[in-house]
């Protein structure tokens, strides 16, 4: 399989572009370890460095995600069990949209 190609530096949203950054040792708030965080009031996703590219892709769609949400003021309506659930489909998706290269290859005729 070929590799992935690396992380945006940054993502564009509605309300302006969003900062990625890989952290080895990535904790949540409360020191537990995990794949990625959205920081929505500083314009930052976070990444844990330790993952593989695969699994970094979907967790940066998966954080992108919320994102989105927290931008269109759905983060409020969706309760957070439907919020991860969505952030899931939607990352594990785009991710597989990456790893297959499919978004880099031109259209079939």
């Amino acid at each position: 399989m070929r590799a992935c190609p690396p992380l945006p530096r940054a993502l564009p949203t509605p309300l302006g572009p969003v900062k990625v950054r890989r952290t080895p040792d990535l904790k949540t708030s409360a020191g537990d370890a995990c794949c990625g965080i959205c920081h929505w009031d500083e314009g930052l996703i976070e990444i844990s460095a330790d993952l593989e590219d695969g699994q970094a892709w979907a967790t940066l769609f998966h954080e992108y995600t919320h994102m989105l949400l927290f931008n269109a003021g759905l983060n409020v309506t969706l309760g957070p069990t439907v919020q991860e659930s969505v952030c899931d489909v939607i990352g594990t998706g785009m991710a597989h949209l990456v790893v297959q290269r499919t978004l880099t290859r031109p259209a079939p005729r």
